[in-house]
């Protein structure tokens, strides 16, 4: 919060300047491939499971970048060809809400519209895109813990028999439920009815200093944005003095508002310096 206040969201990079490397409080997405940097390990891992399970849960910390791993980091894995990711939120569970949403975003994936048959159920509605798609669905379901702080029991239970029939469907369907760690023991009341449920985990672990470090300085060199040297070590070892990880999202709202800084000093060669860390405090 004292971030924001102090530097505000930018809109957008003023014309003429570099391409901003940073991202504030936005997720990554697959356009931001060229300035994602810090998890190539654990993108390279996610791809690994994701190839041998019907499903996967991914969990972290708030902030820990879960959404910008799977919509930038393991979407650049896949070619649009290969895979049509649609990414839902629980905002409504009824069949026909899902349906609905599913059609209209595989329909811009594949710029054509997808017109799904009246009253057709879930899984068939998966296999209508498929068909229409020509190619295997990947269903991201991003804060997937709001099943359980929006929703009563019943519709958890009719929620989880919709996914456990996904499950038994002979479809080319990946899952990947994308949840908060401190919600991870509530799937428990979801295992008896979507078997397999805990097989494939992927716990996305807070980034280490260094690793931040090393992806300041890279996202800065892909924008041809000059960092002085030291600053990237200087700032994460403030930001986390017990080396007990950083905080993404503070840490790009900080970088993203001494970028706009640097910019307004030169913006045709814009340079993050020493002094400017050093008036963090």
């Amino acid at each position: 919060e004292e971030l924001l206040r102090r530097y505000g969201r930018a809109e957008s990079t003023p014309p003429g300047g570099p391409r901003c490397p940073f991202k504030s409080l936005d997720p990554y997405e697959e356009g931001d491939r060229s300035i994602y940097f810090g998890r190539d390990s654990e993108i390279r891992a996610l791809a690994r499971q994701f190839h041998s399970f019907a499903h996967v849960v991914v969990y972290g910390e708030a902030g820990a970048g879960k959404s910008s791993l799977l919509q930038c980091g393991l979407r650049a894995r896949f070619p649009e060809a290969d895979a049509l990711f649609v990414t839902l939120r629980l905002h409504d569970l009824a069949t026909e809400a899902l349906c609905r949403k599913i059609a209209q975003q595989a329909s811009r994936r594949i710029d054509e519209p997808i017109e799904l048959s009246a009253d057709v159920d879930l899984g068939e509605s998966l296999r209508e895109v498929s068909t229409a798609s020509s190619r295997p669905i990947v269903l991201v379901f991003e804060q997937f813990e709001d099943l359980f702080t929006r929703y009563g029991s019943e519709d958890r239970i009719r929620f989880a028999e919709k996914l456990a029939e996904l499950a038994r469907t002979r479809l080319n369907l990946m899952i990947i439920m994308v949840i908060q760690q401190e919600y991870l023991a509530r799937l428990s009341e979801l295992e008896p009815i979507v078997e397999g449920l805990f097989d494939n985990r992927f716990w996305l672990p807070p980034m280490s200093r260094s690793r931040a470090a090393a992806a300041i300085t890279q996202a800065c060199s892909a924008c041809a944005v000059t960092i002085e040297d030291g600053v990237p070590e200087s700032i994460v070892e403030r930001m986390d003095p017990y080396n007990t990880g950083i905080s993404l999202p503070s840490l790009q709202v900080l970088m993203e508002g001494m970028y706009r800084e640097a910019l307004n000093t030169n913006a045709a060669l814009p340079t993050i310096t020493a002094a400017a860390a050093a008036r963090l405090g």
